[in-house]
């Protein structure tokens, strides 16, 4: 059995994919906002373009996400990714990617 990990973006899910995927070398499987759904007739215009459901593939990895409204999400103060990698050198670059965009700090 494989798990696969569900994330809830503030309001950012198509950026946020958008760079997982460049930085991970993963392919976007899925993007639909609400507006391309029934749903769309239900949520306020503001929120019409946001992310309903997105999932990406990055090798072995499956991740899904949608926007989720701040009132509904719950703000973290940091997270970690961790990599089983047999070559450092590509650890290491895309951690100064995730560094660069902003995504990763260490202290």
């Amino acid at each position: 059995m494989q798990g696969n990990t569900y994330v809830n973006v503030n309001g950012s899910c198509e950026a946020a994919f958008n760079f997982y995927a460049e930085a991970r070398n993963g392919t976007i499987e899925t993007m639909v906002s609400h507006e391309a759904t029934p749903a769309g007739a239900h949520v306020p215009a503001e929120w019409s373009k946001k992310i309903l459901h997105a999932t990406m593939s990055a090798g072995s990895t499956f991740l899904m996400s949608s926007d989720a409204p701040v009132d509904r999400s719950k703000s973290r103060k940091a997270f970690q990714f961790r990599y089983r990698r047999q070559h450092q050198n590509k650890q290491s670059e895309r951690l100064r990617r995730f560094q660069k965009a902003g995504a990763y700090a260490c202290q």
